[in-house]
């Protein structure tokens, strides 16, 4: 996925790495934290919370960087995340979906307890 801005286009990357790279911008110790600050997306109405704004921002820069091009905040492309990205829903929609598939999902078989293997068994 790109974003453009005044300046330049820059790819994003999601996955775990951007939650990494998220979790160190707003000093997070464990990923849990990091995704409970994404609960602001959730169900996005007319009144939009200016923490909103921030995140988003935060969002980007953090995608960016994990997509090895860092927002260079001196050259006008960093004020302008929040307009881009706010004048064009389906761009937001897409940042909110990507987000979202990159999650760290839990498979069927995990947590689940495995049966012993019985002495001989042939696997």
């Amino acid at each position: 996925m790109k974003i453009k801005l005044i300046n330049k286009s820059y790819s994003l990357k999601f996955g775990l790495g951007f939650f990494r790279v998220l979790g160190r911008v707003f000093g997070d110790t464990t990923l849990n934290q990091t995704l409970a600050r994404l609960s602001v997306l959730d169900g996005i109405k007319d009144d939009i919370p200016y923490d909103l704004f921030d995140l988003i921002e935060n969002l980007i820069v953090a995608a960016a960087d994990n997509a090895g091009n860092p927002i260079d905040e001196e050259n006008g492309d960093f004020s302008s995340i929040v307009d881009t990205v706010f004048t064009n829903p389906v761009l937001l929609q897409e940042i909110i979906t990507a987000i979202v598939e990159s999650m760290p999902k839990q498979n069927a078989d995990q947590g689940k307890q495995k049966a012993p293997k019985k002495p001989g068994a042939k696997n």
